[in-house]
């Protein structure tokens, strides 16, 4: 395989008008080693965001196929490469599978499942072919526990997982390395779109919600380390959830009051 050129890393990140995205792209920019190709399906926010520093900003719709070639196509024609590729857009409603929106099940499943799989696909087709690269994939702790009251967001983060579990198996001896990366709930708009709803209690049981910078340094330890799979908090407990599923069934009411009132409390702090 062909060794990795010199120079600064061509790292293509998703999501990046808002939230963890846009918090790791600052201190990636912050760092100046890195030539970063920001996307996201809100141009107008990556504009108002990064339009003043050296960063390259590209309107993406995560759940198009063709728009990820036509972006990925790009950044290889221009700098010959792509070194790392992170498949953080993401979006999250709450509701009980009975009476969520059709509307909003899609677009979980586009965003969430399809953003990730078109994008990790694009970024593996040119990364095999030039013999390295680095996919980082963004799932949850609610891909390793059940999420009651977020089934569907909780499906999409599993299903991130599997896969990026999957293809960092088939990847790995073409030099490409593939990263799962599974946070807790954050302080972004996904928490206020929870923090009301009885719905999301579960949400809560992983403590005092992390701030977007410190995922984006977990972020950027993962770029440094190559893992599998990086979790924060420690992910025991939400795997030993994971690993009795009737019991978890069992204890659901007692758990998601233990939930109900971390948000309360969580409330009561912002008030």
């Amino acid at each position: 395989m062909p060794p990795r050129p010199h120079g600064p890393a061509v790292t293509l990140i998703t999501g990046a008008a808002n939230g963890i995205a846009r918090q790791f792209a600052r201190d990636l920019l912050a760092e100046g080693d890195r030539r970063l190709v920001l996307c996201d399906l809100d141009l107008d926010g990556l504009e108002a965001a990064f339009g003043d520093t050296p960063a390259q900003l590209r309107r993406l719709d995560v759940s198009s196929l063709a728009a990820w070639r036509d972006v990925v196509g790009g950044v290889v024609e221009e700098h010959g490469r792509i070194d790392a590729v992170c498949n953080i857009a993401g979006v999250l409603t709450p509701g009980w599978i009975w009476e969520i929106d059709d509307r909003q099940i899609d677009l979980q499943v586009d965003v969430n499942v399809k953003g990730v799989l078109y994008g990790s696909k694009v970024a593996a087709e040119q990364m095999v072919s030039q013999g390295w690269g680095h996919i980082v994939n963004m799932a949850s702790l609610a891909g390793i526990a059940y999420t009651p009251g977020n089934a569907i967001y909780g499906a999409t983060k599993h299903a991130v997982r599997g896969f990026s579990v999957s293809i960092a198996c088939e990847l790995r001896e073409r030099g490409v390395a593939v990263s799962t990366v599974c946070p807790g709930v954050v302080d972004t708009q996904m928490l206020d779109d929870q923090i009301d709803r009885d719905e999301a209690a579960v949400t809560f049981l992983t403590g005092t919600p992390l701030t977007t910078g410190q995922v984006s340094t977990l972020l950027q330890d993962v770029l440094r380390d190559r893992p599998v799979e990086a979790c924060l908090p420690n992910a025991a407990s939400a795997k030993l959830m994971n690993a009795a599923p009737g019991l978890a069934v069992r204890a659901y009411r007692v758990i998601a009051a233990r939930g109900q009132r971390a948000a309360a409390h969580l409330r009561a702090r912002r008030a």
